[in-house]
């Protein structure tokens, strides 16, 4: 038990200095704060859908004002997003693989091996984004042996002959 001592009036009174020696103070600690239901739904409302998030990234790759290394960001956060199957199988409902796919004709080699590796990425071990991919833009398929076979960049060569592995990986000799 603490040491105490006695007060004028008969009570006792501990020291502080003794109650627990590893707290400077004499608060109790405080419960940790939550967000309050309604500000936790103002957080998730306000932020966009993984499709909005597709939508966006696409936008941004397709515009001219874009520089190319946004619209390889873009690419990037693209690819991410369609690793998930749903979103990969939403491709078709939200009408982006037709403009997919036409990257795969863009001037720049960085956006023709990006366009391959986002179409790699959706369609590996979901029948149901191949199928839409060749529903949607049946020349999708002719397009990357094409490349695979003829475009001037090695690195562009690769993957649309290989799309399911990370540019990393096919950018130094085997």
């Amino acid at each position: 038990m603490a040491p105490s001592t006695r007060t004028g009036h008969g009570r006792r009174k501990k020291s502080a200095s003794t109650d627990n020696p590893s707290t400077t103070s004499s608060n109790p600690p405080r419960a940790p704060r939550s967000l309050s239901p309604t500000a936790l739904q103002r957080l998730l409302l306000n932020a966009p859908s993984d499709a909005e998030l597709m939508k966006n990234a696409m936008a941004a790759i397709r515009s001219p004002a874009t520089t190319i290394e946004d619209k390889l960001i873009a690419f990037d956060n693209f690819e991410q997003l369609v690793e998930n199957l749903d979103n990969a199988n939403n491709l078709g409902v939200l009408a982006l693989w037709e403009p997919l796919v036409e990257e795969l004709g863009a001037p720049e080699a960085g956006r023709r091996m990006m366009g391959a590796w986002c179409i790699g990425t959706a369609v590996q071990n979901n029948v149901g984004a191949q199928d839409m991919l060749l529903s949607k833009a049946p020349a999708a398929l002719s397009t990357l042996f094409t490349l695979s076979q003829n475009d001037p960049d090695t690195t562009v060569r690769r993957k649309a002959s290989t799309p399911s592995r990370p540019p990393s990986a096919i950018t130094s000799p085997p």
